[in-house]
């Protein structure tokens, strides 16, 4: 089965499909400083700190205490039924 699914998505290599954009700026740089302009490096992008998952994590339990509680789910028996039904008032012919 994995042999078909990666089959499937096997197709043959086509490289005029793809462009080298890192090639065509570089270019781009290189043109404009032959002509004497100047060229400006993009400013760097400061990485976002990662969140503190504890912190994160204590923030939400505490958040659940203090929302609104949920309904219990009932339980299930073997049989379907909801394990807190009560069915000793029922006669045989009825259930």
């Amino acid at each position: 089965m994995a042999q078909q699914l990666i089959d499937s998505w096997t197709t043959e290599w086509k490289p005029d499909k793809y462009k080298d954009t890192y090639r065509d700026a570089l270019l781009k740089v290189i043109r404009a400083k032959r002509k004497g302009q100047e060229v400006h490096v993009a400013p760097e992008v400061e990485e976002e700190e990662a969140p503190d998952l504890l912190t994160a994590l204590r923030a939400s339990v505490e958040r659940s205490k203090s929302g609104r509680r949920r309904k219990a789910q009932p339980s299930y028996s073997r049989n379907g039924r909801r394990a807190d039904d009560d069915l000793s008032a029922l006669s045989k012919t009825r259930s």
